[in-house]
């Protein structure tokens, strides 16, 4: 894997220190090696209390920069927790990490949160956060942006070690009927797709009468392709090799945001199925159907939108990727098992 560098830029009490120690912890375990921490608190020397100007950053970025560079030759991965706010500081960050792989972060918070934040650490100037949040520089252009005004520096790193592994995947959002209107936690999976012949494999649940794109939930310390190939395997008994996200939809229901990635891929041959209690109960079966038919039966997902809002949102999902992936311009019919 190659050397990566996380830029967190955003203003003063957003988190980014928690974020970056957040991804310490976790980074190592999903195949980013040892993770290197620079931030900009160490290099700044205005006395506590005194307003911290453009050009205060500006004359440490130089010794700043150099420290990043430095940790990222003994280190796989290095986070950076920065407050940029004039393009010579940001350009000058950027033409030092040229030739590394650099992941660019907006860390966003409301700026009424910011201000209780910095009133309740106690070791800012009051005001600070929001100057910060005015000139923060770019506003724009970041390859992801997280907002902690309510969810956790473990959400947030997870969240940016998603969009590091699969950085050119499209996401769509969908909200169920029964959205809150905000989330606090995240729950991933990884589904496959398998095809063959104008055939697509899908899972069945005799009991419920219910369809779906063979996947499941995501493991601690596992990747998005390790727990594409286990689920498969494990609903279904075809050895599953993911080779590329064709897509990303994340679904809000009451509090949760469920991120689901799907998988184009082969079979290295089969083995035996490993069904849950839950699944063996629900009479889960693996059943290839045409592919027209299967967008039908997904189609149909407003049916249940006043008995059965899992079935629902489960329909609604499976149809918006399966109409993706026909509509982009993949031709789901070149992808087969052996």
């Amino acid at each position: 894997m190659e050397k990566t560098v996380i830029l967190l830029n955003g203003p003063s009490s957003s988190g980014k220190s928690s974020i970056s120690a957040a991804l310490q912890r976790t980074a190592e375990g999903r195949g980013y090696g040892k993770v290197a921490a620079v931030s900009i608190d160490d290099f700044v020397r205005v006395p506590q209390g005194d307003r911290i100007y453009e050009d205060d950053v500006w004359e440490i970025s130089e010794e700043l920069n150099a420290a990043v560079i430095q940790a990222v030759k003994s280190s796989q991965t290095v986070t950076v927790d920065h407050v940029m706010t004039s393009p010579r500081i940001y350009e000058g960050f950027m033409d030092a990490v040229r030739g590394y792989r650099t992941f660019r972060v907006l860390v966003r918070c409301d700026a009424d949160e910011l201000e209780r934040r910095e009133t309740a650490r106690g070791d800012r100037r009051k005001g600070t956060a929001a100057d910060s949040l005015e000139y923060l520089y770019p506003s724009e252009g970041y390859d992801l942006t997280v907002d902690t005004t309510f969810r956790t520096p473990q959400e947030c790193a997870a969240e940016i070690l998603d969009g590091l592994e699969e950085p050119g995947c499209p996401v769509i959002s969908i909200e169920g009927l029964n959205y809150s209107g905000r989330w606090d936690r995240t729950r991933r999976a990884a589904r496959g797709i398998l095809t063959e012949e104008g055939k697509i494999l899908l899972s069945y649940e005799k009991k419920t009468d219910t369809w779906m794109i063979p996947g499941g939930g995501m493991e601690n310390g596992e990747s998005w392709m390790a727990c594409c190939a286990r689920e498969v395997a494990e609903e279904t008994g075809f050895l599953f090799v993911p080779q590329r996200c064709v897509l990303k939809i994340e679904e809000f229901y009451e509090d949760v945001r469920y991120l689901t990635e799907y998988y184009l891929g082969e079979s290295a041959g089969t083995a035996g199925r490993k069904l849950t209690a839950a699944e063996e109960d629900a009479g889960l079966e693996s059943r290839w159907v045409d592919i027209t038919e299967a967008v039908g039966i997904f189609s149909r997902h407003a049916d249940y939108a006043d008995t059965d809002e899992m079935k629902r949102g489960l329909y609604q999902r499976e149809h918006t990727a399966l109409t993706e992936l026909l509509g982009c311009g993949t031709d789901a019919e070149s992808t087969t098992h052996e």
